[in-house]
């Protein structure tokens, strides 16, 4: 079985106050919402090959699925200490900017519903040596 993607489907407190915190801190764009009682109910965002779903939390969903403010997302930026300190001027507090020892330069953010954004970048030139 092959895949084409994955779209993760986040559970947030308020989908407005996230699209706002996506589209600011990381340049994400809405392709797709849903309005429901005049408010946005779903939303489908995008940056670059990137997508992510939105969705109002809810009781009947925390009932079925579990908890998901313990998930970890994996983003590989192509400048990673431009989005940092794009982030920084912007107000956000990532944590500190530093080198594994894998070699892989990373730092966290946490989204406003306490999703972990994880950012990691590995020099090109380290790849091919």
């Amino acid at each position: 079985m092959k895949f084409n993607t994955l779209i993760p489907l986040l559970d947030v407190k308020n989908v407005e106050h996230s699209i706002e915190f996506y589209a600011d801190a990381l340049g994400f764009t809405i392709e797709d919402k849903l309005i429901w009682n005049g408010q946005i109910d779903w939303a489908l965002l995008s940056s670059g090959p990137i997508r992510l779903m939105l969705s109002n939390n809810s009781e009947s969903f925390h009932e079925t699925w579990v908890a998901t403010n313990g998930s970890i997302f994996f983003i590989y930026p192509e400048d990673i200490d431009s989005l940092y300190k794009a982030l920084q001027v912007k107000g956000y507090e990532p944590s500190a900017l530093q080198a594994s020892q894998g070699g892989t330069r990373e730092f966290c953010l946490q989204d406003p519903d306490g999703y972990t954004l994880w950012f990691s970048h590995k020099n090109i030139r380290e790849l091919v040596a």
